[in-house]
């Protein structure tokens, strides 16, 4: 929960009222119930205004009728007062009756009747003095005695009986000389909050058995100082009072304790009762609204068994809420959840609200949880608690939406800082996807029953916990494989974080696994090294009946699909080595200049003709340095012009390879690919026989590639 800071009480603007001559002084004892967060009560307030510390989290028991009371009602044996206080949809009803009335009689009293009260600086509705409208106080009806009674609380939460942590109880009403507050009850006080006035002592004393407290003041008159900027306020003390197990009596579960009030005029008195603070769920709503409750715990104060101690003194010690429990948890933390928490696919809003109390189970190093293990092997989660109580969990095998009865294990927690195993049988119809597993400790194990719900102590958390499935990706080689050629195997998606990969090496065959999550997009798929020399396919089919889900395109290098929830995978890719086909290549010649292609020609010596090659790729891998060569016959054919080639020959590349019989035109030029070059060379059957060279270097001709090349020549 979160804790106001005190505002400074020198700022404080207050009403200034002149004590009247022998007005009886009042002392009085005030309890409130103290909450995580402010909540729609009745028969009880909060305060509005006021510099206390808790002024958001204490809930405070009013007196004489009415939300926030009526002043000065006679209150006999048997009267009582109700709070009901919803608290994550359901409902904490406390009900305090008084008993054993001893003395003049008591009246309800609002703090803030008497101009030196310090309460209502601290804690009021309306504003300080006679402006407080909270009737929160008790006081004696008559002048100078002494009074005693017993307050007896029950509680039920969600109708069943609830066992109320403790009390606070401070003094109402301005204190001085002889007075005194004693509260008896079965448990321990610690002073949490305090209120100074210059110098004055006000002392809290424990018996030795830390079971009673007296307040009381060696000082006489009102304190009145400068420094309080009007009416005055007192030095006070609130107190918490921690109930010991042994204070609990009966089917109903109720306490009591008892008041003894000293005044020098009219005694006062106020009582409450102190609300748990609730932890909650964060897993989608399908899963149920589930809340432990646990009692607020307080810091050690400077009050000592068997002594009296100023606790207005500046060495003092005052207690603080502290909202994590040293035991009856999970893991180390624990935060009030305040209203409660909406759930959410990664089950974190728990995390990210106030601390991050998340810590009972390390989840990141839990074992991958596999649809299709062996189930006779089970599945353990190891759970950090601190306590006797039971640790019980859940974990969604089957991905619909909800806790099944046959999917829980338990475990008893061997006190403070173990680890216990939750042993998990894994059911027949578990399914790979995005699960959930909860975790829940309790003192009372019936309340573990369900896996929502409340609990009247201990913890609850939720995970985000993956149900995998398990993908092998195997690597097979073709007969014409080059030994040592390599490419990557890679898995990716699919719930991974990083890809899976390996690099794997020909001819040997090899795989690689990863866990995916089931009907999440996974990627299969080769790279690098020589994966362009090989021609790939892809084919996946579930393990459990064989039956072939996959099938990729040939040549495609990965494959995308979705995990199946209720089968393990095996994909292959195999290689087959590329290999290229380039056919005999086709010549065609015309006369210039308006001649058609065909395959042969005649011509008379002297006539200018275009001759031009085709050719073509027709194998499924690239034709690694590829070169077309054509020799001229010795005076038969000459090149066309005396300059070089490929200027004066009018030589052409073009990436067409069509059928050019018939085609009155050569076809249109092309930039020739990258690294490539066509040329003339000189050959073997002569120094003025020549031929062209069209040579396209490493990057060679691909699989289906085609081209023409074309020059002009004169006939001898």
């Amino acid at each position: 929960m979160n804790i106001r800071t005190t505002r400074s009480l020198l700022n404080l603007s207050r009403k200034i009222a002149t004590r009247r001559p022998g007005r009886p002084i009042l002392t009085g004892l005030l309890a409130g119930l103290l909450l995580g967060t402010c909540s729609t009560v009745q028969a009880a307030a909060y305060a509005t205004g006021g510099a206390g510390k808790y002024i958001s989290q204490i809930l405070w028991l009013t007196w004489g009728g009415g939300t926030n009371g009526a002043k000065n009602v006679t209150l006999a044996n048997a009267a009582s007062t109700t709070a009901t206080v919803p608290v994550y949809g359901v409902n904490m009803v406390v009900t305090c009756s008084l008993s054993k009335v001893g003395g003049g009689g008591i009246k309800s009293y609002a703090p803030g009747g008497w101009q030196d009260d310090g309460l209502d600086n601290l804690y009021n509705i309306g504003g300080m003095g006679a402006s407080n409208t909270l009737v929160n106080g008790i006081m004696t009806g008559t002048n100078g005695s002494a009074s005693t009674f017993t307050v007896t609380c029950v509680a039920t939460l969600d109708g069943k009986p609830y066992d109320l942590p403790g009390l606070v109880v401070t003094d109402a009403e301005s204190m001085a000389g002889t007075e005194y507050i004693k509260a008896t009850a079965d448990g321990t006080w610690q002073v949490m909050e305090r209120l100074t006035c210059g110098t004055r002592s006000y002392t809290g004393a424990l018996t030795s058995d830390s079971k009673s407290i007296t307040f009381s003041t060696p000082t006489t008159g009102d304190c009145n100082v400068a420094n309080e900027s009007g009416s005055g306020s007192n030095a006070l003390g609130l107190a918490f009072l921690t109930f010991n197990s042994s204070a609990y009596t009966g089917t109903n579960r109720q306490i009591s304790f008892d008041v003894a009030i000293k005044g020098n005029g009219m005694t006062a008195v106020a009582l409450g009762v102190l609300a748990p603070y609730f932890d909650s769920g964060d897993a989608p709503s399908t899963y149920g609204r589930v809340a432990h409750f646990y009692p607020p715990a307080l810091t050690a104060d400077g009050l000592s068994p068997g002594t009296t101690t100023s606790i207005t003194d500046a060495a003092f010690t005052v207690s603080t809420l502290n909202t994590i429990p040293t035991t009856n948890k999970l893991g180390r933390q624990e935060d009030s959840d305040g209203f409660g928490l909406t759930g959410n696919t990664g089950a974190t809003t728990d995390d990210t609200t106030g601390v991050n109390d998340e810590d009972g189970v390390a989840a990141t190093t839990l074992p991958k949880l596999n649809a299709k293990a062996d189930k006779t092997v089970g599945y353990t989660v190891p759970v950090a608690c601190s306590g006797t109580g039971t640790v019980k969990g859940w974990i969604d095998f089957n991905i619909n939406g909800t806790f099944d009865a046959g999917e829980s294990a338990q475990a008893t927690c061997g006190g403070n800082g173990s680890t216990v195993n939750l042993s998990f049988s894994i059911p027949a119809d578990i399914k790979s996807g995005n699960s959930y597993l909860r975790v829940r400790y309790a003192t009372n194990a019936t309340e573990l029953t369900l896996p929502s719900g409340i609990a009247t102590s201990g913890e609850v958390e939720d995970y985000a916990l993956a149900i995998y499935t398990q993908i092998t990706l195997n690597k097979t080689w073709g007969a014409l494989a080059v030994t040592g050629n390599q490419v990557n195997l890679n898995i990716s998606d699919g719930g991974l974080t990083t890809p899976q990969t390996k690099l794997v090496t020909a001819k040997v065959p090899d795989s690689t696994q990863a866990f995916v999550i089931g009907g999440t997009s996974v990627t299969v798929s080769e790279t690098d090294g020589n994966v362009a020399d090989y021609l790939a396919s892809i084919t996946c089919k579930k393990i459990s009946n064989g039956t072939t889900f996959v099938t990729g395109a040939l040549g495609a290098t990965s494959a995308t699909f979705t995990v199946p929830q209720d089968s393990n995978i095996d994909c292959t890719i195999n290689n087959d080595l590329r290999l290229p086909v380039v056919p005999q290549m086709k010549k065609y010649v015309r006369n210039l200049p308006s001649g058609t292609f065909s395959k042969t020609s005649s011509a008379l010596p002297g006539t200018i003709v275009q001759y031009c090659i085709t050719f073509q790729n027709t194998g499924n891998g690239l034709a690694k340095n590829f070169k077309l060569t054509d020799a001229f016959p010795a005076n038969v054919i000459a090149p066309y012009g005396d300059g070089t080639a490929p200027a004066d020959w009018n030589m052409t590349y073009s990436t067409s390879g069509a059928d050019l019989a018939g085609a009155s035109a050569a076809p249109t030029a092309s930039t020739l690919p990258a690294g490539a070059t066509v040329g003339s060379v000189t050959t073997s059957t002569g120094a003025t026989s020549k031929g062209i060279i069209l040579d396209f270097g490493a990057a060679g001709l691909p699989a289906g590639g085609t081209g023409t090349v074309c020059f002009d020549a004169k006939i001898n």
